[in-house]
């Protein structure tokens, strides 16, 4: 797709500044925000997702993450303007923007705006009340808004650096040693992108699926300790967790074309990294939600 020409038009109809596809655009909304709401160096914010009641169950048996994450859709803007659970293969449970905006206060949320089928129109201005009307929606909740805007696009662009906020990758691992190898030459590529065009760095989707679950011997080893030395050796400032049991979503079931994406919770019965990861998420680097968070970004909340 013509990455510059949606970028154009999303910025015609929001008059907002950010980052698209592979990237994400940071939005400070209603209230005062540095220019990309950009932790210190060494400083990383936790956020976690990816479906309602799965990010409420963190909250209540591991704790407090800073961020929210979910998604969300064009032309509809299902699961922004109104809670949206898609059925058969297209149910991964509940997207809800205003779950967030309601009820997890002082933490930031992270969007991915799916836009299938949508980019054309969106190029040709066709959108523009769609998208105003998507950018008062988050403007409301007067809080900080990160959106992954086309994201999972086919190939990298890079509208350039007066578009672009923060960059992004994804990290699941794969099952052939030839795709890891591969997947990890893409993130490093990304990492050293960001520092040439001086961006800061999200990892927007990650799960170890299957292959690393919490009760398996080297799940810590073998996957988490890997992404998370990746984190500070790349000073990577936000990390999107998707801590869910995807096996009892239809979408990723056998039947539906997927079946190795597993049971993601850190906290699973048997889990033998829940220890871990409470000892590194309440560690230094991370920021979580709290009366810290908005101040560590530059947001300063906009008085109602």
């Amino acid at each position: 797709m013509d990455g510059s020409a949606d970028a154009r038009a999303l910025w015609r109809g929001t008059r907002l500044k950010g980052t698209l596809c592979s990237a994400v655009l940071a939005l400070p909304l209603a209230g005062y925000g540095g220019e990309r709401l950009e932790p210190a160096d060494g400083k990383t914010i936790l956020i976690v997702g990816q479906e309602r009641a799965e990010i409420a169950r963190y909250w209540g048996e591991v704790g407090p993450a800073g961020g929210y994450m979910l998604y969300g859709e064009l032309p509809g803007l299902g699961g922004i303007r109104r809670p949206e659970r898609g059925s058969g293969c297209s149910d991964s449970g509940w997207m809800d923007f205003g779950d967030w905006a309601r009820n997890y206060p002082d933490t930031v949320a992270q969007v991915g705006l799916y836009m299938v089928g949508a980019t054309e129109a969106v190029a040709a201005g066709e959108m523009d009340s769609v998208v105003a009307e998507m950018g008062q929606i988050l403007r409301e909740s007067r809080k900080p808004v990160f959106l992954r805007i086309g994201y999972e696009c086919d190939g990298p662009w890079y509208p350039g650096d007066d578009f672009v906020d923060w960059l992004a990758v994804s990290w699941f691992p794969w099952a052939r040693s030839e795709d890891e190898a591969i997947a990890a030459a893409a993130r490093d590529e990304i990492a050293a992108f960001a520092r040439r065009h001086r961006k800061p760095l999200m990892i927007a989707e990650a799960a170890p699926k299957s292959y690393f679950e919490a009760d398996a011997p080297d799940a810590w080893k073998g996957w988490h300790a890997r992404v998370l030395e990746w984190i500070s050796r790349n000073d990577v400032k936000a990390y999107s967790y998707i801590n869910q049991d995807w096996s009892a979503m239809p979408q990723w079931q056998a039947g539906c074309g997927g079946g190795d994406w597993g049971n993601t919770r850190v906290q699973k019965p048997g889990s033998v990294i829940l220890d871990a990861w409470r000892r590194e998420m309440n560690g230094p680097r991370w920021l979580r939600q709290g009366p810290g968070l908005y101040p560590a970004i530059g947001f300063v909340p906009e008085e109602r």
